[in-house]
């Protein structure tokens, strides 16, 4: 019996954040730009040219790798919004997108609480995804949920 690999490209789109970045991140860690793309790590200061220079390396890198896994409605909408100092930055164009597709703004956080005060109820496995899809967007728009008194 023989195997076959499938091979699948999750291209982002405007409604398949939270899918694309789950597939990206781990793209991200296999070059080791994962932290540079979030910010964890940040640039290098100019004293140290060859630390900066590697930096620059791998924050290209991942930008290459994101664009590749961009649908062309969202590659028109980064070439237009990104700022020239972010051209061919991963980091940059990573956070373009979050600040896009998960936003962190009011209306983002709105979305996301409306999610579980408005419930589908048509099946117990859609209402499970559509609660942990809910779940990701409270996480993402920055929502803290304190402990219950």
């Amino acid at each position: 019996m023989s195997s076959e690999e499938l091979r699948t490209r999750i291209l982002l789109t405007p409604d398949n954040y939270l899918t694309w970045m789950f597939a990206m991140e781990a793209k991200l860690i296999g070059i080791d730009a994962y932290d540079i793309v979030t910010g964890v790590i940040a640039c290098p200061p100019d004293s140290a040219a060859d630390k900066k220079k590697d930096y620059t390396k791998l924050d290209q890198k991942a930008y290459s790798k994101i664009v590749d896994y961009l649908s062309a409605e969202v590659i028109n909408y980064s070439s237009a919004s990104l700022p020239t100092s972010d051209r061919h930055s991963g980091y940059g164009l990573w956070q373009l997108l979050r600040n896009k597709y998960a936003g962190t703004d009011l209306a983002a956080r709105s979305v996301a609480v409306g999610a579980f005060l408005r419930p589908k109820l048509s099946t117990l496995s859609i209402f499970i995804s559509d609660m942990r899809t809910a779940n990701q967007k409270v996480v993402l728009s920055g929502i803290h949920l304190g402990p219950v008194p």
